[in-house]
Formats: structure tokens, C-alpha cells, sequence
């Protein structure tokens, strides 16, 4: 671990060589479990909160500045895939056809997989049930409600494919 510490609670397993700035949280109280991976960096402010569900970080992520990432239907994030400040990863919601005020009529918990390489621009939220391919791009500010393909840069309130990415040949993917 690096010399700044976060505040633990629960059942945690960090990798090797993990940083992490001031004021990181990572929470996984009851059944829950967070599970981060080796070389991962979490920034001043992070939040990790299973809220009994599960958290998996998978090597080589980067969590920017007060992000929340909150792991009540599980959440996986692939490897490389860095997130930049103040993005949202929520994996719940609440149910609104019911009779009873929406804070009590109880909530879905579908779940979120994040894939390899992909980018959360700052300011960007996920929602309960969305699955982002690998190498995906989410632009600055989106929403997404609903899963985006593998290799296209996606934005907008709600967040849509708009660009495929083209594969450079003088660089390649970094997994080749």
C-alpha cells in the first residue's frame, strides 16, 4: 500500500503495489466484499461502498478524485480501465411502480460490468444494469441507462454510441 492509508471497514482484499490518495473510503460491511486488484490507484476522495454486494477492481485501475462507486447488485470494473473525477458507478435503483413513497418500495440490483481498457470522462454516471464493452469511451457528463458496445466513444443524456475507434496500426491495442 502507499503511504497514504484508506479507511477500511469490512471484508477488503487490495493487490499489490495499490495507491490511494487522502480521504479514501472503501466500505464492505455484512456479506459484502470489495476486491481491488494489483497496481490500481485511487485518488483523493474515492468512495467504494458495497452496501452488501460486491466490488471487483481488476488490475491496472484508476479511479479518479471523488469518484462513488456503490456495489449493491456487484460491479466489475476491467482491467486498465481508468475513471476520471467525480463519475457515479451506481448499481441499484429504486423501483417507482408502487404504492408506497419511492423511498420505501424497494430497489433492482441488475449489476454493472465495466470491460477492459475502456474511459469514464469526468462526471459521467452508470446505471444499475448497463454492461460497457471492452475499450469503450464514455464521454464527459453522460448518463448511460443502457448498455454500450465494445471500441465506440458513447456520450449524451442518455449516452449513445456516436464513433466507432478506429484501430491504429503504428501502436496496435494495448493487449496485442
Amino acid at each position: 500500500m502507499s503511504p497514504t492509508s484508506p479507511e477500511i471497514s469490512g471484508s477488503v482484499r487490495i493487490g499489490h503495489g495499490c495507491k490511494f490518495g487522502s480521504g479514501v473510503r472503501i466500505v464492505a460491511t455484512g456479506h459484502a466484499l470489495i476486491e481491488i486488484g494489483n497496481r490500481c490507484h485511487l485518488k483523493s476522495g474515492a468512495i467504494l461502498n458495497a452496501y452488501g454486494g460486491h466490488i471487483r477492481v481488476m488490475d491496472r485501475v484508476t479511479i479518479g478524485e471523488y469518484c462513488v462507486v456503490y456495489g449493491h447488485g456487484g460491479i466489475e470494473i476491467g482491467h486498465g480501465t481508468a475513471i476520471a473525477p467525480h463519475v457515479v458507478i451506481t448499481a441499484q435503483e429504486h423501483i417507482l411502480d408502487s404504492d408506497f413513497p419511492i423511498r420505501f418500495s424497494g430497489e433492482t440490483t441488475a449489476g454493472i460490468r465495466i470491460g477492459a481498457n475502456c474511459l469514464l470522462s469526468a462526471r459521467s454516471i452508470v446505471l444499475d444494469g448497463v454492461e460497457l464493452g471492452n475499450r469503450c469511451v464514455i464521454g464527459a457528463g453522460s448518463v448511460v441507462t443502457r448498455s454500450m458496445p465494445a471500441g465506440f466513444v458513447c456520450f449524451g443524456v442518455p449516452c449513445r454510441p456516436i464513433k466507432l475507434i478506429e484501430r491504429n496500426f503504428n501502436y496496435g491495442w494495448p493487449d496485442d
